[in-house]
């Protein structure tokens, strides 16, 4: 099982008299947590690479570049295969390869403001943006941040404006390409012993795993 969510983007006074329960949406927009539910571990290969992770992620001091997994519903064309194509004279490789480009091509056309929650985006492929779709921008300073298309609208040029949560993490020039097709986020274990993996037999295991989003500076 797979879940993202925004956590910490609000907080409550408490619940009236009413009933009703005042919240007030925090100025940060919330950091991203991601769980993946019910790994399965069956195989000696499986528990190797586990715990190599394991290793690697040193109890969530190191970070990750963790893909959202859950981006399928994200504005593919007619295919979500890559594409593979020629230059525009119909050359291709030196070694007679045709080139790959993803199936959804964008790009910012605007440069936009740190903690913006409006963007506009060019597309070069892909389709239309209907809402709910899961992006990610390669920032210079905090790297891949993801982000969700809450409501879309389309300007006069064509170009998709759409508003975003969390508002962006970094002030970013125009032309930066935006990511689609594999949205990521950099993240850390949320806690010290999430990769911890009980096993039957010495070879099947099965484990929950959270992530949470990670910021500089970082060791």
């Amino acid at each position: 099982t797979i879940q993202w969510s925004l956590a910490a983007r609000n907080m409550s006074g408490g619940r009236a008299l009413s009933g009703a329960m005042p919240m007030m949406r925090l100025d940060g927009g919330g950091i991203w947590t991601a769980t993946l539910g019910d790994v399965q571990v069956s195989r000696a290969d499986h528990v190797r690479v586990w715990h190599a992770l394991q290793a690697r992620l040193d109890g969530g001091a190191t970070p990750v570049i963790l893909s959202n997994r859950m981006a399928y519903t994200g504005p593919y064309g007619t295919s979500t295969d890559p594409l593979e194509t020629t230059a525009s004279d119909d050359v291709a490789a030196s070694d007679e390869a045709t080139f790959v480009t993803p199936p959804i091509v964008a790009t910012l056309a605007e440069a936009a403001d740190l903690r913006a929650t409006t963007l506009t985006i060019a597309f070069v492929s892909g389709a239309a943006l209907r809402g709910g779709e899961y992006l990610s921008i390669e920032h210079n300073t905090y790297s891949h941040r993801m982000y969700q298309v809450a409501a879309v609208s389309i300007d006069d040029d064509g170009n998709s404006v759409v508003t975003i949560r969390p508002p962006l993490r970094e002030a970013t020039d125009a032309g930066t390409p935006v990511e689609f097709d594999a949205p990521c986020c950099v993240m850390q274990l949320a806690d010290p012993s999430a990769m911890e993996l009980t096993l039957a037999r010495r070879i099947f295991g099965q484990a929950t795993v959270k992530f949470l989003e990670s910021f500089p500076p970082w060791s």
